[in-house]
């Protein structure tokens, strides 16, 4: 059966969070004597181990994007266990006929690699001096609620150059940036944001939403089932992914 389940809020809750008094998960509602747990923060991970372990019912605060079906993050979740497997039984692999290789032509190759070794210590010390000269301006991009936005478009002001946040909303700016450049700092659904690069070669950027739609009440957790893949369905699988 699959593990993929739905979350909801069928009957949101009146009160206002920021009254509660604060707990270690969240706060506690003296209208209705319980503790609401606070996911806003939560990434998408911790919203599906949470759930996964939480056995009783749950009152929660959550951004409204957080009440979705978590079937696809499972999935990923757990084809990227097998891809790091496979990938580990081929390095494994891989090495050991590397390792073999290398004993037959030890005896050769020892001046070449040599002289290999030392061109290439010329090539790292004149791209360490390059870089000390130019320097890239590199930072990460996220939400108020400190989740990185993969995707954000930081282009320099006044041009069309620029560059788009990595899937952990990171990125290095293609070109090097002078003191009192401005950055336009853009994302769907969020507020664009002008940032003047100061001293620092490492910045943090963070954009908010005013289409934030914060709900709360207690939470229904609908698991969605599956059946069994045959023996044939899996082997079609395999090949998919």
């Amino acid at each position: 059966m699959s593990q993929n389940f739905n979350l909801a809020i069928e009957n949101p809750c009146s009160e206002n969070f920021n009254n509660f008094n604060s707990t270690e998960k969240g706060g506690f509602c003296n209208s209705c004597r319980k503790e609401v747990v606070n996911f806003t923060n939560m990434t998408d991970s911790q919203i599906i181990d949470y759930f996964k372990n939480s056995t009783k019912k749950t009152c929660g605060y959550f951004r409204e994007e957080q009440l979705k079906n978590y079937a696809s993050q499972i999935t990923i979740s757990q084809q990227k266990g097998k891809f790091w497997n496979a990938s580990i039984m081929g390095f494994s692999l891989l090495s050991l006929l590397s390792f073999t290789n290398g004993l037959a032509q030890e005896d050769t190759s020892n001046m070449t690699t040599h002289k290999v070794q030392t061109d290439k210590k010329k090539v790292d010390n004149t791209t360490s001096n390059n870089q000390n000269l130019q320097e890239l301006t590199s930072g990460v991009v996220y939400d108020e609620s400190r989740i990185p936005l993969p995707g954000a478009s930081i282009t320099l002001k006044g041009s069309n150059i620029g560059v788009i946040t990595n899937f952990d909303g990171e990125f290095t700016f293609p070109k090097p940036l002078e003191k009192e450049t401005i950055l336009i700092v853009s994302y769907l659904g969020y507020e664009t944001k002008e940032v003047k690069i100061l001293n620092s070669k490492k910045i943090v950027i963070k954009l908010d939403s005013p289409m934030a739609i914060l709900m709360m009440g207690e939470v229904a957790v609908e698991k969605v089932y599956q059946s069994k893949p045959t023996f044939f369905q899996r082997i079609g699988n395999f090949f998919k992914k």
